[in-house]
């Protein structure tokens, strides 16, 4: 467990110039002069880093650390956030972080800034308010590597934006580690941090603003906080650090190898301010969704800390809802039970998937494997089924892909996992020990169709198209995912012993489907199955035309005004002669007037719509499709939450 952090105020001297005989009571900051001859660059090396939402700082950040582990040691993150205030370390902060120089500097950015949020954070920062993120690991190989060193992991973090040192695990693009300075309004992250190899502390800061201009002088965005030692054109970092200044910039440690990171002037662009509580909230949550496999097979652990917490809150999955089923069938994977249609019962399916061959490589068949739990209406939340938690060695869940069609298919919620490659054995091992040779290959090539955000297996990578002898390596992996899995599920579901009033008896009783019939308008009618069934609609109507691809328009108007903001999820589905769906057809392309957000998922779409509006248009377009025999054996589906939540 990670010690709680202390808050000092101290006094910071005045302006001295650092030799190796004199501590340091500040560091300083310094810019490289623009020559006339260099390229103006308006953006910050960092701009291209991953979405800048906050769930990115835990999948990124929790990954660097358990990717830079010391041998044998079990590695420890803490996310802790802080409000500087005047009076309560503000001033001293500011002093410490060469202020008065920094200025102008942010001032002239802001000028001319419309979208990195410079001038919000400097008018927090004038109204006595300085939002700061740190995040501090231990047991972990910290920052080795010094000023002109290329390739280390200093050089990587610090100095060479993008660079990476790592050749495999969960991070191996480089960028990663830039999502620090995306959430800072500043565009300054500090860091402290104590290589293993090297035995020596270092802290510097690094800032990464556009190029500007500061009185009649251009200066280039990429800036150092650190100390003049006398050999090189910039400020470097500081290794002998006092005790006092560390506290004041809130980079202390407890000892241990390690790194902590400090965002200055934090904040989120994606979104509106939340208080303290809320972000260091969202954070943990993240960290579990996203990291659980990790957490729960004592592979790190993950804290977090409010401004009004004494010590660090330790991340346990289980507590959070959205998570806990997932951890039900991960205790269950490897011992399923023996019936399967009971709520919370698990089932297992190997899932077979080729390699394709490499250079050095012949092709590999493997299992990637399926594991299923029913949804238990008593323990379960309503909302986030049907989803499939896909993960690999590196333990980090790369995705939650929806099989809605699976489950209105079979008439059976669930959750499920598909785990690959390295995490069907030991937690943490080298791709190169796994046991399995299939595993290997599975492990390698999944590991290489993730792209920087590690947040897909299904979107086209170099690393991909440069190692395999394969037309189309990601769509193998799209196919697998859309033919093979949701097979599958539908197979295991199936298969799954039901009740008599199960929508697999009753199907369409419980979701509205529209047929292409070119031209139905009227409120919803009664279901195929048997028994009524009621929807909050005064009408719908559905108009479709098939040119090589499914085509429809649409509306429905609600028969109240919901007290929620509220969302339409529609489906395209073909359908048997018994009008029974039989599969999904991908909607490509979408849009809704009254819509105030839209995106898609396993190929459905849906709208979220605010709560003023009661009547909606949509317009729906199929991916193409080859077989025009299917142009009268579609229809649109629906799934509706008037709630301001997932699902109806």
């Amino acid at each position: 467990m990670l010690a709680g952090r202390m808050i000092y105020v101290v006094e910071v001297g005045i302006h001295i110039v650092h030799t190796e005989n004199m501590p340091a009571h500040k560091l300083h900051k310094s810019f490289s002069k623009l020559d006339s001859e260099d390229t103006f660059v308006g953006l910050p090396q960092t701009d291209f880093a991953l979405d800048s939402v906050l769930e990115t700082l835990p999948r990124e950040l929790i990954q660097n650390t358990y990717d830079a582990r010391e041998d044998g040691e079990v590695p420890q993150i803490n996310f802790f956030f802080e409000c500087l205030r005047e009076g309560e370390g503000l001033e001293e902060f500011k002093q410490a972080i060469d202020w008065d120089e920094l200025e102008p500097h942010l001032e002239a950015v802001a000028e001319d800034d419309e979208k990195l949020g410079v001038q919000k954070v400097l008018d927090q920062i004038h109204d006595g308010e300085l939002h700061i993120l740190g995040v501090e690991d231990y047991n972990a190989v910290g920052l080795e590597g010094d000023e002109d060193s290329r390739g280390t992991n200093y050089a990587s973090l610090v100095k060479d934006f993008a660079d990476s040192t790592k050749k495999e695990g969960g991070g191996v693009h480089g960028v990663g580690a830039s999502v620090l300075w995306a959430f800072s309004g500043f565009k300054l992250v500090l860091f402290h941090s104590l290589p293993e190899e090297e035995n020596e502390p270092k802290l510097v800061g690094r800032l990464d603003l556009p190029d500007h201009e500061v009185g009649g002088q251009e200066y280039k965005g990429g800036g150092w906080l650190g100390v003049d030692d006398g050999t090189h054109d910039r400020m470097v970092a500081l290794h002998d650090v006092p005790d006092k200044l560390a506290n004041t910039l809130h980079l202390d440690r407890a000892g241990g190898y390690g790194t902590t990171a400090l965002i200055v002037g934090f904040r989120e662009p994606t979104r509106r301010t939340r208080s303290p509580e809320e972000i260091v909230e969202g954070l943990y949550e993240a960290a579990a969704m996203y990291y659980w496999p990790l957490i729960v097979d004592d592979g790190i652990e993950v804290t977090v800390q409010g401004p009004s917490d004494a010590s660090p809150q330790t991340v346990e999955p289980e507590t959070v809802n959205r998570v806990a089923p997932y951890l039900k069938a991960y205790a269950s994977w490897e011992d399923p039970d023996d019936e399967f249609g009971e709520p919370g019962s698990v089932a297992v399916e190997e899932v077979n998937f080729t390699v394709p061959p490499t250079e050095t490589a012949p092709a590999q068949t493997g299992t990637l494997t399926l594991v299923v739990r029913l949804a238990d209406d008593e323990t379960d939340l309503d909302k986030y089924r049907n989803d499939v938690a896909m993960f690999r060695g590196a333990g980090h869940i790369v995705k939650y892909r929806n099989y809605g069609s699976a489950s209105r298919t079979t008439g059976q919620d669930f959750h499920a996992l598909l785990i690959a490659g390295g995490a069907k054995h030991t937690a943490g091992l080298a791709t190169a020990d796994i046991p399995d040779e299939a595993d290997q290959a599975i492990e390698s090539f999944f590991r290489d169709a993730e792209p920087e955000a590690h947040n897909t297996w299904e979107k086209p990578t170099q690393k991909l198209a440069q190692t395999y002898d394969d037309d189309n390596p990601s769509q193998r992996i799209t196919s697998f995912l859309k033919s093979d899995v949701k097979t599958a599920l539908q197979r295991i579901l199936g298969g799954a012993q039901t009740k008599t009033d199960d929508r697999v008896d009753t199907l369409g009783e419980e979701f509205p489907f529209f047929e292409d019939d070119h031209g139905k308008t009227g409120p919803p009618g009664p279901g195929p199955g048997p028994g009524p069934r009621s929807y909050p609609f005064d009408e719908v109507w559905v108009e479709g035309m098939y040119d090589g691809a499914h085509k429809y328009e649409g509306g429905l108007t609600l028969d109240s005004s919901p007290s929620n903001s509220w969302s339409l999820t529609l489906s395209i589905d073909e359908v048997d002669g018994s009008n029974r769906t039989i599969d999904q057809i991908d909607i490509s392309d979408w849009d809704s007037p009254q819509k105030i957000d839209s995106y898609t998922d396993d190929g459905a779409v849906t709208f979220e719509f605010d709560s003023s509006t009661t009547q909606v248009e949509f317009k729906l377009t199929s991916d193409p499709v080859s077989d025009e025999v299917l142009a009268g054996q579609t229809r649109v589906a629906f799934d509706y939450d008037l709630t301001g939540g997932g699902g109806s």
